[in-house]
């Protein structure tokens, strides 16, 4: 049939596997935080990539989730924030990260393999 292919043919590009799954998210999915909506949706994220990477590690697919309970410096979360303050408006105060701390943390994660999750910062996420 016109179907068949080789042994020896090359896979259908699009029917990679994918062995790695990280994902980066607010730390609100790690401790609940006053006036952060989406806390929970957050949470059950998590949940799912603990699943998926107890589930999956045997098969040599890798899941991993970065909780992150900072502002990232240069987003436009953190500029707005900082314009907020520098205008005089009272805003929360929050440990604040650079990106390329969070680059390699997540190059670490995707590396190594050996952990379902980091936070970041180590510390709980002040209320």
């Amino acid at each position: 049939m016109g179907h068949d292919r080789p042994d020896d043919a090359p896979p259908h590009p699009h029917s990679r596997i994918i062995r790695r799954s990280l994902s980066a998210q607010g730390g609100s999915a790690t401790r609940g935080i006053p006036h952060i909506a989406g806390g929970f949706a957050i949470a059950a994220q998590r949940n799912y990539l603990q699943s998926l990477h107890a589930a999956l590690a045997g098969q040599g697919v890798y899941a991993g989730g970065l909780w992150i309970g900072a502002a990232i410096e240069r987003s436009g979360f953190y500029n707005d924030r900082e314009a907020a303050r520098a205008a005089g408006a009272s805003v929360p105060d929050m440990p604040t990260v650079s990106p390329d701390v969070l680059a390699e943390l997540l190059w670490t994660m995707h590396s190594t393999r050996d952990r379902a999750e980091a936070i970041y910062p180590d510390a709980p996420i002040p209320r």
